[in-house]
């Protein structure tokens, strides 16, 4: 899914995430996480209806950890 202009010029407005809201929407003005993202589940649960889940596997060798937001290092914490 795609929103925007043909023109690369034209702005959709700025959009902030508002934590106030419920479930931490977000506000303002078109952005892929409050336009596109909603048609696309909803795309997909009709598409995808009757399927059946499959877990993902993570490519061989991936490595993941955890980044502490604040300052951007490498973080032990057990918390999101």
């Amino acid at each position: 899914v795609w929103v925007g202009f043909d023109n690369p010029g034209n702005s959709l407005g700025r959009s902030t995430y508002n934590n106030n809201l419920d479930s931490g929407q977000i506000s303002g003005a078109e952005s892929g996480a409050k336009t596109a993202q909603p048609a696309w589940n909803d795309f997909m649960a009709v598409a995808l209806e009757g399927a059946p889940e499959a877990p993902i596997e993570p490519p061989e060798g991936l490595v993941s950890i955890r980044i502490d937001l604040a300052t951007g290092l490498l973080s032990h914490k057990n918390d999101y």
